[in-house]
């Protein structure tokens, strides 16, 4: 429903702008009037048809493309081509039609700025226009970037902190991985010397019986000696 009343308003606001430019140019020094020869008038109408017609397509279609796309040179080479057909239309229509234009002598080939100026006017008006809207339609954008920028650097700010406590868990792992590597090998070791000891335990075992042997012989020598020794005093 908006849609339809905004069309509407444009339409009436079109068309009040076509009477208006007939009424002045019917009106202007020795013009024929429009309501004595229309005639004359149909390659007006037919311009600012054209002229209307570029203004939405610029507005809608050419100008979006190209400040979007960042094609302004052939932008221009669009607005040169426009200016051309608007210049080349009443000539087209006076050589088919034999329309003339208001102010143009009879049998003369009208030849106006009207349709050059026109058309750069209203690709001017529908650059400006919509780029009032892409700008207005990019800024919420441009402050969403914006935080989701600042959202970026704060997780990368995270990431590196992250980064740098996994290098220090990194560190400590590896001490670890150090001191379980030597508790292994130390491990490892304890079967031998249990060997050992066991080996000295057993050698130990045998010296003690030896021990025991010798002290029981050389008791017994000195229980032999002794006695010798009384029978000799006798």
């Amino acid at each position: 429903m908006n849609k339809l009343v905004s069309f509407l308003v444009y339409l009436v606001l079109w068309l009040v702008l076509v009477i208006l430019q007939t009424i002045m140019i019917s009106y202007t020094g020795e013009v024929t009037n429009a309501f004595q020869a229309p005639e004359l008038y149909y390659s007006v109408w037919a311009l600012d048809a054209y002229l209307i017609t570029l203004f939405y397509l610029n507005y809608y279609l050419i100008a979006p493309m190209m400040i979007r796309r960042r094609l302004f040179q052939p932008y221009v080479y669009v607005l040169i081509v426009a200016m051309l057909v608007g210049f080349l239309m009443p000539i087209i229509f006076y050589t088919i039609w034999n329309w003339s234009m208001p102010g143009v002598a009879p049998g003369q080939t009208p030849m106006s700025l009207v349709g050059i100026v026109g058309a750069l006017g209203v690709v001017a008006v529908g650059l400006a226009l919509r780029s009032v809207k892409e700008w207005s339609r990019l800024e919420p954008q441009k402050k969403e970037h914006k935080a989701t920028l600042v959202t970026l650097e704060s997780q990368k700010a995270q990431i590196e902190e992250l980064s740098k406590q996994i290098a220090n868990y990194k560190v400590e792992q590896d001490l670890l991985n150090n001191t379980l590597k030597k508790y292994e090998e130390e491990n490892a070791q304890v079967p031998n010397m249990k060997q050992t000891i066991e080996s000295l335990e057993a050698k130990a075992t045998s010296l003690q019986a030896k021990i025991t042997e010798l002290e029981q012989a050389n008791k017994a020598y000195r229980d032999c000696y002794g006695d010798l020794s009384d029978v000799e005093i006798r």
